[in-house]
């Protein structure tokens, strides 16, 4: 719940938004300052008094996409992050890699791949999906695709213990289905 001078700005906002409904600067304006105070219920129905033709902005795909992620809304910010990296006007590699990540949360792993390949192709320094990558193929308990991912973690955080582990692990379930030499 909104205090003191942020719960008085979210009045004036709510009064600009309702004075200029069909506005779209007052709209982004109004929504940037919602996101960065996690108002994202407001950024939603900020957007919502639009006509569909103004929706179609880049800005306004980013707002309302962060916004609907942030609520667990995976399907519609899917479509908002699709619209970014289709119509190119936002980096694509970001919009590829939010795609990633919603389809993980929305437990959609055949298009998460799909979706993390791309953004990687764009950022192959992308340290998070590159870890989120990884532990998807570990814990599918896909190694030999787990591995180079993990390497490439460790070329980007090379004194992260988490992947250190995981490698470590990796190459001993390797170690053990090797055969013995000389037997």
């Amino acid at each position: 719940e909104a205090k003191g001078e942020e719960a008085a700005a979210f009045n004036l906002y709510d009064k600009a938004v309702e004075l200029q409904a069909e506005n779209p600067a007052v709209c982004t304006a109004a929504a940037q300052r919602y996101l960065e105070l996690r108002a994202y219920e407001k950024v939603i129905r900020c957007y919502s008094r639009l006509p569909g033709k103004l929706l179609e902005n880049a800005l306004i795909q980013s707002h309302l996409a962060r916004a609907l992620q942030a609520l667990g809304n995976y399907s519609a910010a899917i479509a908002s992050y699709e619209w970014l990296a289709r119509e190119g006007k936002e980096d694509s590699g970001k919009a590829y890699r939010e795609l990633a990540l919603c389809s993980l949360a929305a437990k959609n792993y055949p298009e998460m791949l799909q979706y993390a390949h791309e953004a990687l192709l764009r950022d192959p320094s992308d340290a998070e999906l590159q870890r989120r990558l990884a532990d998807y193929h570990f814990d599918q308990g896909e190694h030999d695709k787990a591995l180079p991912r993990y390497q490439a973690l460790l070329e980007l955080a090379p004194a992260d213990s988490e992947t250190l582990a995981r490698l470590a692990s990796i190459y001993l379930r390797k170690s053990d289905k090797e055969p013995e030499s000389g037997q």
